[in-house]
């Protein structure tokens, strides 16, 4: 059945990894979110609790529905989300600030979602290209990315 979901509570970020046996990286509790990038051999990660109020290329929204919180997905707690994008549209850098309902440019007073779609304004219909990111638990990626540097705000 959809809007339910067999992992309530699984997300709280004082939790311990459902099933999950080997060492943790004590860097971040094992739960809070992370937005990590990755290119090569280089790979950073971005606590969300880092991300709020901050000027950075990272679309930042802090009240997706949680799917792993309660067992009925709509009676959920709010939950962070993030997504990554290049700013360049048709060869000009946008400056993204966040507004009630997503996302403004500067430059052309465009409104932008989370999903990097202008959705009113002189740019609408356009989007943003997305870069390769990944939206993790901190000990998911963390198993697989060692050696991933921390974002210091």
């Amino acid at each position: 059945m959809y809007g339910v979901s067999p992992y309530a509570g699984y997300d709280r970020v004082n939790q311990l990894p459902f099933l999950f046996f080997g060492e943790l990286d004590k860097r971040l509790l094992p739960m809070e979110r992370v937005l990590a990038l990755s290119e090569g051999d280089e790979a950073v990660a971005f606590p969300f609790s880092a991300l709020a109020g901050k000027e950075i290329v990272v679309l930042y929204e802090p009240e997706t529905v949680s799917a792993l919180d309660q067992t009925y997905i709509p009676q959920s707690r709010q939950v962070d989300s993030t997504a990554d994008f290049s700013p360049v549209v048709d060869g000009s850098r946008l400056s993204l600030t966040a507004v009630d309902g997503g996302f403004r440019d500067q430059e052309t007073g465009t409104t932008w979602n989370i999903s990097g779609q202008a959705v009113e304004g002189p740019l609408e219909g356009k989007g943003l290209k997305p870069e390769v990111s990944f939206n993790s638990f901190w000990f998911a990626w963390a198993v697989f990315q060692a050696d991933t540097a921390m974002y210091q705000p």
